[in-house]
């Protein structure tokens, strides 16, 4: 198939041991945020719009969301971050 792109994703723990945070981002740093985040343990994608970022982060329970809230609003009292909003489902059943 010429018009697929292949994936190769990686969680060491198992996909089942991660929970996802679906984020949206501004930023002048897009490409900045992109290297940064290719850091991470596992796999994280990332959705370009127009003036924006759609992110899903994985993270390991063991940590909380909290952290990932602390570093966002630290990279946006420095001004790398425009501002973000993370999107938090009612219900996530896996």
């Amino acid at each position: 198939m010429p018009n697929c792109v292949q994936i190769n994703y990686f969680f060491p723990d198992g996909f089942s041991s991660y929970f996802p945070v679906f984020l949206k981002v501004e930023s002048e740093y897009e490409k900045c945020l992109i290297n940064a985040l290719g850091k991470l343990p596992c796999t994280s994608y990332v959705f370009p719009l127009e003036n924006s970022l759609v992110m899903i982060l994985h993270y390991d329970p063991l940590d909380s969301v909290k952290s990932i809230l602390r570093s966002f609003g630290k990279l946006e009292e420095n001004a790398i971050v425009d501002s973000f909003l993370l999107y938090a489902p009612i219900v996530y059943t896996k």
